[in-house]
């Protein structure tokens, strides 16, 4: 009966691991609509987001996997980087890939260079003043004396 039991369990484990293996992971096509999605919510300009499509692109290239690259790219613009950071990125990638580095290794490099910027930018952002919580994107501000 045990016997019986065991191979049942490892059977259940067995297709179960199958099942969520066949589940298909995210494509590109998916992971550029949800880059434009984050774009409009975070309304980003046209250069920031082909810059963030370019960066994301760059990670694929790579053969960072597609949901690793999303993540990677989506923390970036969570985090306010720009265009020029976005392009700093995707330039950084191709280097580290052209130059033997693997898959891996150059999703760790992005990452690092993303907390990195966001880091560098609110330090910058503290020492000037402007770290105050008010995000420096387009129709953001209100007037300081306008009342009710």
């Amino acid at each position: 009966m045990k016997k019986t039991l065991t191979v049942l369990l490892f059977m259940a484990l067995a297709v179960s691991a199958f099942a969520m293996g066949a589940r298909q992971a995210m494509t590109e096509d998916e992971a550029l609509a949800m880059i434009d999605a984050k774009v409009t919510e975070l309304e980003l300009t046209l250069e920031d987001s082909q810059a963030a499509k370019e960066a994301f692109a760059a990670m694929v290239e790579a053969q960072v996997r597609v949901e690793n690259a999303f993540r990677v790219v989506s923390d970036a613009m969570d985090g306010g980087l720009k265009a020029k950071e976005m392009t700093a990125l995707a330039e950084q990638v191709r280097q580290r890939s052209k130059a033997g580095g693997s898959a891996g290794e150059c999703e760790e490099a992005a990452k690092l260079m993303v907390r990195e910027q966001i880091r560098t930018r609110d330090q910058a952002q503290l020492k000037d003043g402007s770290g105050d919580g008010v995000t420096d994107q387009p129709g953001t501000g209100a007037g300081a004396g306008a009342g009710n």
